[in-house]
């Protein structure tokens, strides 16, 4: 069932290319950490490569495979950041996406509110869930811009 919802997100993403508003934006960004937490609830992350995957034409299931395979031992080669940790999403494949959606300019003020979201859970490890994390990053962005 938890793929599904990941798969289901991931759509939902592709969908908002181009957001209009900030709100807009601000909303890609919580299915972008939606995406990742669903993998760091699995001890993962989305790893490298993300915006690539995430605007390329579909692959076959093989080539799909052998994909996600070389961006995996890439990121396990090249390291996690906080944002892996927080959410299961890099903080500069986060970067990288938010810059490839922003059309109204208020990529750097998100990627500061994941920032500070990323540095508050990495603090208190020990206290990371899944509500926690996405509570955390919602209370970050409605610092930035009200209302989400």
């Amino acid at each position: 069932m938890r793929r599904r919802d990941s798969d289901y997100e991931k759509q939902e993403l592709a969908r908002e290319r181009a957001p209009a508003s900030a709100r807009e934006l601000a909303t890609t960004l919580l299915l972008l950490t939606n995406l990742g937490l669903a993998r760091r609830e699995l001890g993962m992350c989305l790893g490298p490569g993300l915006q690539r995957r995430l605007f390329t034409a579909s692959r076959s299931n093989r080539s799909q495979l052998v994909w996600n395979k070389f961006w995996a031992k890439r990121h396990a080669q090249s390291g996690h950041d906080k944002g892996c940790y927080a959410f299961g999403v890099s903080i500069d494949e986060f970067a990288r996406v938010l810059r490839r959606v922003d059309r109204v300019g208020i990529s750097p003020l998100l990627l500061e509110a994941f920032q500070d979201a990323a540095l508050e859970l990495n603090v208190s490890p020990h206290l990371w869930s899944v509500e926690y994390a996405r509570e955390t990053v919602e209370i970050q962005v409605r610092r930035r811009i009200s209302p989400v």
